[in-house]
């Protein structure tokens, strides 16, 4: 069996930005155009949802409270300058990130002090959620996924059983295995699948909402599991089903998961610094441990392990057969490709293939040259 392990670092080379980028991101989507409607400009995060801007300021005036940045003020001036800005050059370290999302979900449910009202914060936790999904979301779907793409052709292909564990809730590899494992049928207004790639996630779905012609397959040659969840998954608030949306629905998070009226939540691990994982995850979890135990060549693209996976990390890779065979990781940091051989017990030279990117990857083992 194949197995793929895949972490930002995969889907940061196809557009979609990483933790410290995420705040980066949201300042490049802010859009200013003139209107002849009632208001002189309409100011939005991004075409595909139009809602004001001002939905995100709470979250970095809070941000700034609790970390002491300044990237309030820097989003009210942005948001007087008519068009589209200039690229913006704005990181926020991980560690802050996952401080202040870890701090925002303990004071929401009261296990922490705060000089909020209870409805504020539960607000600012919406918002943020919504920024965090939006930002993820939109990114994925204004890149073509060239790498992914890739991926999927040349690797996927190969004859045997292939299993991916990925990390990323973005779905930008779902949309390029539905489009590459599907074709569409002009007579009948709808997708067929392609029977020599037939692919499964590792969960079982209750509800499809406006789904292609999807079923959980235990025979499937192509195993997807996502431990982390997905921005088009939901968890029903009432039943506990997990529902299936259109990959392209991962940009209207709002609409889907955070409206007042809302009847399901997105089933994605928020950007933590402690990962907890609701019951329909902690089976996917189980899968691709008991998938991982049976691998004969492993494949690392772009994930570095980080501390906040440490428990996890230390048990998925723990769990690897002894009969592993050849592994390859794809990382662009040398620190975290040692960190993977660590984790791995530092199997011989001899099985290991080291490269610097998932480009270099797709290019040196299957001659796929992807054009930037």
């Amino acid at each position: 069996m194949y197995v793929y392990i895949l972490g930002a670092g995969a889907s940061r080379e196809d557009g979609v930005p990483v933790t410290s980028e995420i705040f980066n991101e949201a300042f490049h989507n802010v859009r200013v155009t003139r209107t002849d409607g009632p208001h002189r400009y309409i100011r939005t995060v991004s075409p595909s949802e139009a809602d004001s801007i001002s939905e995100f300021l709470p979250v970095f005036e809070l941000f700034d409270k609790w970390e002491g940045m300044h990237l309030a003020p820097e989003w009210v001036a942005l948001t007087e300058k008519i068009g589209t800005p200039s690229p913006h050059k704005l990181t926020v370290d991980t560690q802050r990130f996952e401080h202040f999302y870890s701090k925002l979900y303990r004071v929401s449910r009261g296990f922490e002090p705060c000089d909020l009202e209870p409805e504020d914060m539960k607000d600012i936790l919406r918002k943020a959620n919504w920024l965090f999904y939006h930002t993820i979301g939109s990114a994925g779907w204004h890149r073509k996924a060239r790498y992914y793409q890739s991926f999927v052709e040349k690797v996927l292909t190969r004859p045997g059983v292939h299993c991916i564990i990925s990390f990323n809730a973005d779905t930008l590899l779902d949309d390029r295995l539905h489009n590459l494992c599907h074709s569409f049928v002009p007579k009948r207004g709808d997708w067929e699948r392609k029977k020599e790639l037939e692919w499964t996630y590792g969960i079982k779905f209750g509800v499809r909402h406006d789904i292609w012609d999807y079923e959980f397959r235990d025979d499937a040659k192509i195993l997807y599991c996502k431990p982390h969840g997905s921005l088009h998954w939901g968890l029903h608030r009432k039943t506990g089903q997990v529902s299936l949306h259109h990959p392209m629905e991962s940009c209207n998070s709002k609409k889907l998961f955070l409206r007042e009226d809302r009847t399901e939540d997105a089933l994605v691990i928020p950007p933590t610094e402690e990962k907890e994982l609701p019951s329909p995850l902690r089976e996917v979890w189980k899968r691709a441990l008991e998938t991982m135990s049976r691998a004969k060549e492993l494949c690392v693209i772009g994930y570095s392990a980080p501390a906040t996976d440490n428990k996890e990390a230390v048990e998925l890779f723990g769990s690897a057969a002894a009969s592993l065979g050849r592994v390859v990781i794809a990382n662009r940091s040398e620190s975290d490709r040692r960190h993977i051989r660590h984790l791995l017990g530092n199997p011989s030279k001899e099985k290991v293939i080291e490269y610097g990117c998932f480009k270099e990857y797709l290019e040196k083992e299957f001659r796929e040259v992807c054009a930037v």
